[in-house]
């Protein structure tokens, strides 16, 4: 958590027991209809990781019941993503 909000293209970073959500900053407004959405969730299946984003919010809600190491992969593929937001990559 500490990592993401040190970082200047994440902001509004929210924690709730196992909730996590943050907004990513982009050159868009915004909103449901930012870009990232689709660029996220695309970054995510192509790991076998389902998630998905509202917008520029990214949000990780895990069961309960998950592993470490599906908690673990989980983390890497949004570290992953973000690293290659960062780095203007486009996957």
């Amino acid at each position: 958590l500490t990592a993401f909000a040190e970082q200047v293209f994440i902001k509004d970073v929210r924690k709730c027991v196992t909730f996590l959500a943050f907004d990513v900053q982009t050159k868009e407004n915004d909103g449901y209809l930012n870009d990232i959405a689709e660029r996220f969730s695309s970054f995510c299946i192509s790991r076998g990781v389902f998630l998905r984003s509202l917008g520029n919010t990214i949000y990780v809600m895990p069961p309960y019941c998950i592993t470490k190491k599906q908690f673990i992969r989980i983390e890497d593929t949004v570290c992953d993503f973000l690293d290659d937001q960062l780095s203007g990559s486009t996957d």
